[in-house]
């Protein structure tokens, strides 16, 4: 997955912040990073079903069916059974009888056969066999290195969904209350069950942490090559790429932790040098993004540490963006920020950006005091505009100064952004814009 971070007068396509290897959501929203067509990774679509072995199978049986599930299909010596919920796949759990109790596996459906022939190709997988359970399809399975199995399964005939037969509950809320009088009480009995949601699997210390700092260079350098290629084939130019999001204190740990201030310097390096060999034909400016953008001190340091460690070099990088928050510490001051932007400039000579920056609406009860400079900006839609105004003023009169990103303006049921301030967006609870949108016309 990426993150795609934007600014209210950007386009989708102008920020992309890749080698974090992050996911981005919010209630409306999930960008899912598209694949290149030769990548190698089994493209899943759904979760399918799940395994276990069961040393009663008769005492499981009998917990399975108090517990919501529904007997599908039983085989002939009664030692498997298959139970499904009330959604679209024809089965989501399948019962073993064993000597033993285990788990035996998780099941995924792909994409199309294609996939399941390409995992043939993986180490230990198995070859495409038919799948003889409900719904049919094939299956290829493959063990982990802890020896769990996987399975990955393709054309599954999905069954019509049934009726929950759930009561809908009536709601009261402040302003009607269409239950006023009348009592709401759970009826004890099985609860309707969809499909299984997630599982989780202990593996033994040690053993399994197979990576290198070589082998994670390479995929650094794959993945944000695959990924650059398929922007490239599908007709978007980022305008930006930051190739790390608040990495002071490093990024991809362990292994590119502050350990080893070369291993982030070569992890940088090789995601800077697949943007600049893709098939992008206007290869966008690469960006490294810090914290504590008002330190100037932290900000300095960091870059000639990680620049005097070798592999990477001051052509590596176009931008220096840096997070700028009032609510974590009262030396965050406008005036250090400024003064920060500016011993940049001159030590780096890079184009300056604030990549993530905010100010509240609402905050009853700061967890820490709001540097000094700051303090004749209210707690308001009306404050919000005065602090886009006042950073993007610090941000042009920097040389090389660039522009800035709010963070995260319409983050619906999420306002605080972390933060003690319980809203910071730059939209109402219903999505409508507040005036602080206003200001990027003035900056």
């Amino acid at each position: 997955y990426t993150a795609v971070d934007t600014g209210p007068n950007n386009h989708w396509d102008d920020f992309v912040n890749i080698s974090a290897f992050s996911s981005y959501s919010s209630p409306n929203l999930i960008i899912t990073m598209p694949l290149s067509i030769d990548d190698p990774r089994i493209r899943l679509v759904k979760t399918a079903f799940v395994i276990y072995d069961h040393e009663d199978l008769d005492k499981a049986d009998q917990f399975l069916n108090d517990f919501g599930l529904s007997e599908v299909e039983r085989s002939e010596d009664g030692t498997q059974i298959f139970y499904k919920g009330y959604g679209p796949d024809p089965f989501v759990y399948l019962a073993r009888k064993a000597t033993t109790s285990s788990f035996g596996g998780a099941a995924y459906s792909v994409e199309s056969r294609e996939e399941l022939e390409k995992a043939t190709n993986i180490e230990n997988a198995s070859p495409i066999s038919d799948l003889k359970a409900p719904g049919g399809g094939e299956i290829v399975t493959l063990t982990d290195p802890a020896g769990f199995h996987v399975h990955l399964v393709h054309g599954v005939k999905e069954k019509q969904p049934e009726p929950m037969k759930l009561e809908k509950l009536t709601v009261n809320f402040e302003d009607d209350k269409p239950r006023r009088g009348r009592f709401q009480r759970f009826k004890p009995g099985p609860a309707p069950v969809f499909k299984w949601g997630h599982y989780g699997v202990t593996y033994p210390d040690g053993g399994y942490q197979l990576i290198t700092i070589g082998n994670l260079k390479y995929t650094v350098y794959n993945y944000t090559l695959a990924v650059c290629n398929r922007y490239a084939a599908e007709g978007i130019n980022p305008a930006i790429v930051s190739i790390g999001n608040e990495i002071r204190a490093g990024l991809l740990w362990p292994l590119g932790g502050t350990s080893s201030y070369y291993n982030i310097a070569d992890l940088l390096h090789s995601a800077s040098s697949a943007i600049k060999d893709s098939k992008l034909s206007t290869k966008p400016k690469i960006m490294i993004h810090l914290d504590n953008g008002w330190d100037s001190g932290t900000q300095l340091w960091w870059y000639k540490t990680i620049l005097g460690q070798g592999p990477l070099k001051t052509t590596d990088f176009d931008m220096m963006g840096v997070s700028y928050y009032p609510f974590y510490n009262d030396q965050a001051f406008l005036g250090s920020l400024q003064y920060s932007l500016e011993q940049l400039a001159a030590a780096y000579s890079k184009q300056l950006v604030v990549a993530e920056t905010n100010w509240p609406a609402k905050c009853s009860k700061p967890a820490y005091k709001f540097p000094s400079d700051a303090t004749y900006i209210p707690f308001s839609a009306a404050g919000q505009e005065e602090w886009i105004e006042a950073v993007g003023k610090i941000v042009a009169g920097v040389k090389g100064g660039a522009g800035l990103y709010y963070w995260e303006p319409a983050f619906l049921g999420n306002g605080a952004l972390g933060s003690s301030c319980e809203d910071n967006l730059l939209v109402d609870s219903t999505g409508k814009a507040r005036v602080g949108l206003s200001a990027f016309k003035n900056i």
